[in-house]
C-alpha cells in the first residue's frame, strides 16, 4: 500500500494531502454586526463554538429567529451548514473582526 503513494517507486501518488475541515480558533466565540439583508435593517448574532455547533440570531422588524448548524474551516475557507450558509466561503480574521459572505451579502461580524 505504501508503493502507491511513493512517486519513485511508480506508485500513483493518490495520498491526500489536503487539510481536513476542522474549527478555527480564532474563529470561535460570539460575533454580531448590523447589516441590509434584502432592503431590511437587521441585527445578526452568531455563536461559533468549538465541537463545531453554529447559532445565529437575526433581530429584524421587530422579531427575532434562531438558525442551528453546523461549521467548519479548511486552508482559510468556512463552511455552514446551514438554510443560508454555503461551502468553500473565503473568509478572514482579524483581532476583533470577522469577514465572511452569508446571505447574499459580504458581512463584517464584531468580536463580543
Amino acid at each position: 500500500v505504501n508503493a502507491l503513494n511513493e512517486g519513485d517507486a511508480g506508485g500513483w501518488g493518490i495520498k491526500s494531502s489536503q487539510d481536513s475541515w476542522a474549527q478555527d480558533a480564532t474563529v470561535v466565540g460570539q460575533w454580531e454586526c448590523s447589516v441590509l439583508l434584502r432592503g431590511i435593517p437587521t441585527r445578526l448574532r452568531f455563536y461559533f463554538e468549538s465541537n463545531g455547533e453554529l447559532r445565529i440570531q437575526a433581530f429584524a422588524n421587530g422579531g427575532e429567529t434562531v438558525t442551528q448548524g453546523r461549521w467548519a474551516t479548511r486552508n482559510r475557507l468556512m463552511q455552514m451548514d446551514i438554510e443560508s450558509g454555503g461551502a468553500n466561503l473565503p473568509y478572514m480574521t482579524t483581532d476583533r473582526t470577522l469577514s465572511v459572505p452569508y446571505a447574499g451579502a459580504r458581512l463584517v461580524l464584531y468580536k463580543l
